[in-house]
């Protein structure tokens, strides 16, 4: 695998590691986080269907002085009773609103949700139960004071203290909830649940004086032993709370409102009830009737009201507390996520970026140095680290290869060059002999594979050894170029012009016949005859005698043989006066044997 694969796939796979991990850390926060916010709001919930609780409750002070003998102190409960009936429904709809809300906010077939239909359940029958309580209420107030039964005033006093442990139903649902999803909040909640209870058994506790101290009339046996069992329930009650407090490390323990349930509910109501049950146990004058009962305890259960608001603000201010602190560790470890999977982008960008690119550049320079290709350059550093040394040591790699490839070069360039110098005349750049007879052998070849004939031309310049005494050599070699630059003009690509020595050049042309190679050989005299010279203000001109042979290419088995052809007919014209082409006459070709 490649190492830019190979570095990508092992960061892609750290990087989904450390995110997953991020992830399942910080998924496990956010459920804490959830499950305190939605326990605060399960605790509002508690907090409404408590007052749902306080609401009902209250409604039975009134709702038992419809039992008065006295006329005044009936039409008195009758307004006091319709407030609080108003006041109780209030409380309903707010917890029914607030259940709805959650409900809505909990989604679908949630432990929540099914949590809140329990609690909705349990608060709408207890809600009946108050409409039936209130009709059996009205109903026995109705009837007339000297008819009226006391066990159809217990029964009324037993249904409508019924409603309150019907809400209590609910309460239980909520706050156990809450405790299971924060258990910090089990303490305080158990705690101000207690306090509620304390209150509905503290207003229980005064409904048993009702109807005797109405009717003025001793207490039942029945009677004394629920007054007993409900004074038992409140001191269970009140040790409960204590006790949860001082475990629970609660700040009430200390609050004020301990301290005034003892000097004013303990030390005034439950001495008071005491006294009333056991004169009324014995049929002695009670010395107060209901109104003068309940305005001395009545007031002094605001004390249990107020200790149970106390616990319930310490069990949201704890929650409140826990929600804030957990919702700045998810805060934070949002952000050290993040943080984390940035620096490690960060440091992938560095790496690839300080190391794996300039490494992979420079691999790549050195396969190519390794291939002999020296093009690629070399990514310039200042780097000193072994990254730095390495992109050095190919620079200096690179360097030496392109200095041995000029070397190899300029060795081949001049092994063209003696090529050159040992193949070409140096004067006027025209074929040497050696280098003749190797075209010349080519062309011959060629001819002879597509049956053209081969034309042989052999020049001379008349009288050369004249000029170069009368005008000097240097002017008889400018005589010499300029007659090779003719030939050279004249002759078409696949035709070869030599220079055989001193004044003297040849001529091989293909696929010409006789008389083209005739027409060919006295233009170039003619041409050359037309050149003018100029020597130290002397102008004059040269003339050259030709020989001329034309052959089939496939007769002519040696070069060297028909260059004798075109050398004698050459002699012939330097004999017959120069300046003029004879033509050869090569023997017959010879006959085929067989």
């Amino acid at each position: 695998m490649r190492l830019r694969k190979l570095f990508l796939l092992t960061t892609l796979l750290l990087l989904s590691l450390i995110t997953v991990m991020l992830l399942h850390a910080g998924l496990r926060e956010y459920n804490t986080y959830r499950s305190a916010r939605t326990g605060l709001a399960v605790l509002q919930l508690t907090h409404l269907v408590m007052s749902v609780a306080e609401k009902a409750a209250v409604e039975q002070d009134p709702a038992y002085g419809l039992f008065s003998s006295e006329a005044a102190s009936v039409a008195a409960a009758q307004n006091q009773l319709a407030l609080a009936r108003e006041a109780t429904d209030s409380a309903f709809d707010d917890a029914f609103a607030g259940l709805k809300a959650q409900t809505a906010q909990g989604g679908r077939n949630t432990p929540l949700t099914a949590m809140l239909q329990i609690a909705a359940t349990a608060l709408s029958r207890a809600q009946t139960q108050l409409r039936n309580a209130r009709i059996d209420i009205d109903r026995v107030a109705k009837i007339p004071a000297d008819e009226r039964r006391s066990s159809a005033v217990a029964a009324a006093n037993k249904r409508m203290a019924g409603v309150v442990d019907a809400v209590q139903e609910s309460i239980a649902v909520l706050s156990g909830y809450a405790g299971r999803i924060y258990p910090d909040l089990v303490d305080p909640l158990a705690a101000s649940q207690m306090a509620a209870q304390l209150r509905e058994q503290a207003g229980r506790l005064g409904t048993h004086f009702n109807f005797a101290l109405n009717q003025q009339v001793p207490l039942k046996a029945e009677d004394v032993h629920e007054i007993q069992t409900t004074q038992g329930r409140i001191e269970q009650l009140l040790s409960l709370i204590w006790l949860r407090t001082f475990v629970g490390n609660l700040d009430a323990w200390q609050s004020a409102e301990l301290a005034e349930i003892r000097q004013r509910y303990v030390d005034v109501s439950l001495p008071l009830v005491r006294t009333l049950a056991a004169v009324g146990a014995e049929g002695k004058p009670y010395g107060m009737n209901a109104q003068g009962f309940a305005s001395i305890y009545v007031p002094e259960m605001h004390s249990i009201v107020r200790l149970r608001d106390t616990l319930f603000r310490i069990a949201n201010e704890s929650g409140n507390s826990a929600y804030r602190k957990i919702h700045r560790n998810l805060l934070l470890h949002t952000l050290i996520g993040l943080a984390i999977i940035l620096i490690e982008i960060a440091v992938f960008l560095f790496i690839r970026r300080r190391v794996l690119r300039p490494l992979i550049a420079t691999n790549n320079v050195l396969v190519d140095i390794a291939r002999g290709k020296l093009d690629n350059e070399v990514p310039s550093t200042r780097r000193t680290d072994e990254i730095g040394d390495m992109i050095h040591a190919a620079a200096a790699l690179r360097a030496t290869g392109l200095e041995k490839r000029h070397l190899e070069e300029e060795r081949e360039r001049r092994i063209e060059d003696l090529k050159e110098a040992s193949s070409v005349d140096p004067l006027t750049g025209l074929a040497n002999r050696r280098a003749f007879f190797e075209h010349a052998t080519a062309q011959l070849a060629a001819a002879s594979r597509r049956q053209w004939p081969v034309t042989v031309i052999a020049l001379d310049i008349d009288h050369f050894k004249d000029i170069n005494d009368r005008h000097g050599h240097a002017h008889g070699d400018a005589v010499l170029v300029e007659l090779a630059r003719c030939i050279k003009a004249s002759l078409r690509v696949p035709d070869v012009a030599a220079r055989f020595g001193g004044e003297e050049f040849v001529v091989v042309a293909i696929e010409r016949d006789a008389a083209a190679g005739l027409a060919l050989a006295e233009r170039l005299r003619k041409t050359i005859a037309s050149c003018i010279f100029n020597a130290n203000g002397a102008k004059f001109s040269v003339t050259v005698s030709a020989g001329v042979v034309t052959l089939p290419a496939s007769e002519i088995a040696d070069m060297q043989a028909v260059l004798t052809y075109a050398d004698k007919a050459l002699y012939a014209a330097k004999h017959q006066g120069r300046n003029r082409t004879m033509v050869a006459q090569p023997p017959p070709p010879k006959a085929p044997q067989g």
